[in-house]
């Protein structure tokens, strides 16, 4: 069991943190997926909820566990680690079994659970884990019970479990922070001017994209955002570089497609900014893939990434086909590859140096 993270300020997210005590506090839910690209503040909109919940009652809940999710574990490991956690006996070692025990215990006690990055146990491609994972999300969330489930996660949870059923899950999607809350975090790090709109826009108010280049702008460019700006550069934080690497490198998170796709935006957005649309979208495919391209399979795999924050949608109008785009940190990483898992040695011998992206 670990402690939830804290930190000295918080910034915005009212509108959250009300809709969040409103489904867990009023509407029972008994299971709150939050997800959202990494760095977005997810674990920190948690905590922010539990703490006011505990403010406004202190003997809310008789367990409060906050359970990060190690990388590589499988579903039964995570129950195995509740189970003990909780302290409970397990007569039974089959994973239904483990999970009818947890159900039990969330119906006698008040429970307030968080799972914290669950994408870490993503297994999208494998059917059997898949389907562990809806008996899971099934098995604790069976019947009305006074306990929640919070769980943090980079991709959705319909991306993970195989739903053959509907699952009491409600979901919110986080964004970026709201111009006047990322504002007011730009000036308490000692950054001031118009630039700074300019960076919120660049970074889509990423909390931790934010503070990562607001720390380097004060130590290298003394404060001065234009002069920043001057370098045409673009920073990418830890956390956003962390969930990226994870994305393309972890087995089964992106299909082959995705990835292709991503590229592709990529590489026509170093060329000329303006979002790409379908038509241009579907036509450089072929041209890339060669005739072997499905529509349907491609609008599927866009939705799928549109979902995962790891692309931008815009249209000037309701009657218009959609653009694509990406955010300026996804484009580069990208483009550089530093670590070798967006092209595979075919693709990135064909790219290598089409671009010169402004670094």
């Amino acid at each position: 069991m670990e402690i939830c993270p804290k930190q000295r300020f918080f910034y915005g997210r009212k509108k959250e943190i009300i809709d969040l005590k409103k489904q867990i506090n009023f509407s029972k839910k008994s299971c709150i997926a939050i997800t959202g690209i990494g760095g977005i503040g997810k674990s920190l909109l948690v905590a922010k909820v539990i703490e006011e919940i505990l403010l406004d009652k202190s003997d809310a809940y008789e367990y409060i566990v906050w359970n990060t999710v190690t990388r590589y574990s499988s579903i039964d490991e995570v129950v195995s680690e509740l189970i003990s956690i909780f302290d409970l006996e397990a007569e039974e070692e089959t994973l239904l079994g483990k999970i009818s025990l947890l159900s039990k215990h969330f119906h006698l006690h008040r429970c307030l659970l968080v799972l914290d990055g669950f994408e870490k146990v993503a297994q999208v491609e494998s059917f059997k884990r898949r389907l562990e994972y809806e008996d899971f999300f099934v098995g604790i969330t069976k019947g009305r019970h006074k306990s929640c489930i919070l769980v943090t996660s980079q991709v959705p949870l319909k991306d993970i479990a195989y739903v053959t059923q509907s699952l009491p899950l409600e979901s919110l999607r986080l964004e970026g922070l709201d111009s006047n809350a990322a504002m007011q975090m730009l000036r308490d790090k000692g950054l001031f001017g118009d630039g700074c709109i300019q960076l919120i826009e660049n970074y889509r108010g990423n909390p931790s994209e934010l503070d990562t280049v607001a720390e380097r702008i004060n130590r290298i460019f003394g404060g001065n955002v234009q002069k920043f700006f001057d370098y045409e550069t673009t920073v990418i934080g830890p956390r956003l570089k962390v969930m990226l690497n994870m994305q393309f490198g972890q087995a089964g998170l992106l299909s082959d497609l995705q990835k292709e796709i991503m590229i592709f935006l990529a590489e026509e957005l170093s060329k000329d900014s303006t979002p790409i649309p379908f038509f241009k979208l579907i036509s450089g495919l072929k041209e890339r893939l060669g005739l072997k391209v499905s529509v349907s399979e491609v609008i599927t795999a866009m939705e799928a990434l549109d979902e995962r924050s790891l692309i931008e949608t815009s249209r000037k109008s309701s009657k218009q086909e959609v653009c694509y785009s990406l955010e300026p940190v996804v484009k580069k990483y990208i483009l550089v590859d530093a670590l070798g898992l967006v092209y595979d040695k075919t693709s990135a011998s064909q790219t290598s140096n089409t671009v010169q992206e402004r670094m």
